[in-house]
């Protein structure tokens, strides 16, 4: 960022024209892993250079960064070639003229330029990031109002409280954790933050730090067998995730127990409700208990640097971006999606919707080296992300299982749209809503390519107001109007959290396989792992025991490696020749 940044204020207007044109190329070069992008066309589209939709988010946020600018996720979707993007930095951030060069008055470019500038009402130029005075009332984000709105609707729901457990292995001092995590507390005001109603809606109520503590429970495990904890710290699990749902207007949003297994041996179990955090914000408050411990555990001052914004910052900001003619442009989205008629009914489930107790159990999946290659080198054949080409799976999986052209999957994404947002605890991974309508005998390339665009839209869409689309959509009256679209939600795992080492303590966050309920029937999650000779792809089935059965969710898991499989063959093979190569190899 600083050799950017230098070269470009020690330059005069067509220098920075060019230093803009190669930082947009280099990162363009990093992206796509190529060698040689010199020869390529500056006018050509990105996914024709082979860049798909999450490699132009990565492009766009990797600019913000080194440029020192805040790009909208979307920005080059809209700005679709290096040229284009690069003269809309120009304009829009330095002020430039345009030489014939590289694009001037009355060129191509310049004509593509002046056109996506008519058409990007979306992608604005981000306003300027600042502390909003406490003596108002701060409205909640588009993410908040979205969980508060559940919520609200199911006061006694457990959906949305989300576990956090992290390994202790060292000299582990339990006072010197409860100042730890206070000082986390104090640091960030999402994580004493409460949403009480006033005039009707919900606002944010940051509790002042000198009035807000986390209580640390202790347990002592040391006497029993590591059968008996295992099963103790299911329990835990169980009790903080199923039965002790947040009171978002009256209750500290974070619960944390300590529980001791051995002289050197702690668990530190925590949830949160995800109204004030996701999962990005847990790998940061993970790194900085290590940070703070360590400085704390010595008696010395820690060195993380002041946080120049917070949380409900964050939430006014996010209100400026969405001027009327964004919002009309995402209502339109809307409103074609739901013209495909009413969303289809709820996956085909083995029990009836009777006693819903919404718990969960959770089977594992590998995918084959050799499945996982194919996946991958399909993704880089079709311009296409692995995300996209793991929907391309469920999709078919689904398909097989009821039939069904109209299929709905909700998918998290995540982009911190300004930089310092990288360094603050909160809600800001949203989940889209995709909507695919399948035909029999629609090709696989076919198909790829449709789920490359819906999500592509659904990310330029996506900041609208949940419960507005739901207030402007006839639901069935049996139906709560909180009850989201999907019923299947696909999400692509980030790398695993980082274990963090000090002089005399081991934190290592722990996977949690119990305890969980969720609103979804269904959730598949998927992330590439490298840590093998062999990389390939693994993840879990979440489902609710109250709906499957677990040979039903097993033959799911066995049908989607099949499918995954047959990403190595022809690409014009029909939905209706690959479901009937998979039915014959699952008899």
């Amino acid at each position: 960022t600083d050799l950017w940044l230098q070269r470009l204020d020690n330059a005069n207007p067509f220098e920075k024209l060019l230093l803009l044109h190669q930082c947009v190329l280099a990162n363009v070069r990093q992206l796509l892993r190529a060698n040689d992008l010199a020869q390529l066309d500056i006018t050509s589209q990105f996914s024709q250079l082979g860049m798909d939709s999450l490699q132009q988010v990565e492009l766009s946020r990797l600019l913000s960064e080194q440029l020192a600018v805040d790009l909208p996720a979307t920005t080059v979707f809209e700005y679709a070639s290096i040229s284009a993007l690069v003269q809309y930095l120009a304009r829009h951030y330095w002020q430039l003229p345009l030489p014939d060069t590289l694009g001037g008055k009355g060129s191509a470019t310049e004509r593509m330029v002046e056109s996506s500038t008519d058409q990007a009402v979306s992608s604005p130029v981000v306003t300027a990031l600042q502390p909003v005075s406490r003596e108002q009332d701060l409205p909640l984000s588009f993410v908040q109002r979205r969980y508060w709105f559940h919520q609200a609707t199911e006061p006694t729901a457990c959906f949305h409280n989300v576990p956090w457990v992290l390994q202790l292995q060292g000299n582990v001092s339990p006072d010197i954790l409860q100042e730890t995590l206070n000082a986390l507390l104090v640091r960030h005001e999402s994580l004493r933050t409460q949403f009480p109603l006033k005039n009707d809606e919900p606002v944010q109520d940051i509790i002042p730090a000198q009035h807000s503590t986390l209580a640390l429970a202790y347990q002592d495990w040391r006497d029993l067998d590591h059968t008996a904890q295992q099963q103790q710290l299911a329990a835990e699990l169980r009790q903080h995730l199923s039965h002790q749902p947040f009171d978002l207007q009256h209750d500290l949003l974070w619960r944390a127990v300590l529980c001791q297994r051995a002289a050197q041996d702690f668990v530190l179990v925590m949830s949160f409700h995800h109204i004030i955090v996701d999962i990005q914000s847990l790998f940061l408050l993970t790194k900085e208990l290590a940070t703070l411990y360590t400085a704390m555990s010595k008696g010395e001052d820690h060195c993380l640097p002041e946080l120049p914004i917070q949380y409900a910052d964050y939430a006014v900001w996010q209100r400026t971006l969405l001027n009327d003619a964004a919002l009309t442009q995402r209502y339109a989205y809307w409103q074609q999606w739901l013209a495909k008629g009413e969303p289809p009914e709820p996956i085909h489930t083995d029990y009836p919707r009777t006693h819903e107790t919404y718990q969960t159990q959770r089977l594992d999946y590998r995918l084959s080296a050799m499945n996982s290659e194919a996946l991958t080198q399909l993704a880089k054949q079709q311009a296409v992300s692995n995300l996209v080409m793991g929907l391309t799976g469920l999709l078919l999986v689904l398909y097989q299982r009821d039939q069904c052209d109209d299929i709905v999957i909700g998918t998290t994404f995540s982009y911190r749209e300004h930089r310092q947002l990288e360094s603050m605890i909160g809600a800001l991974t949203t989940v889209l809503q995709l909507r695919f309508q399948l035909q029999a005998q629609q090709t696989l390339r076919e198909l790829i390519q449709q789920v490359e665009q819906v999500v592509k839209q659904a990310i330029i869409a996506q900041n609208v107001p949940f419960q507005q689309v739901a207030e402007h959509y006839p639901m069935p009256t049996q139906q709560a109007p909180s009850v989201p679209f999907f019923r299947v939600l696909f999400t692509s795992l980030p790398d695993s959290a980082e274990t963090y080492h000090t002089d005399d303590l081991i934190i290592r966050p722990l996977d949690q396989q119990t305890g969980f309920v969720i609103r979804p029937d269904l959730v598949l999650w998927m992330k590439e792992n490298h840590s093998t000779a062999q990389p390939h792809f693994q993840g879990f089935w979440r489902y609710r025991e109250d709906l499957f059965k677990q040979e039903s969710i097993a033959t799911m898991a066995d049908q989607f490696a099949l499918f995954v499989e047959q990403f190595g063959g022809s690409l014009d093979q029909s939905i209706a020749q690959l479901t009937t190569t998979v039915a014959a190899q699952c008899a």
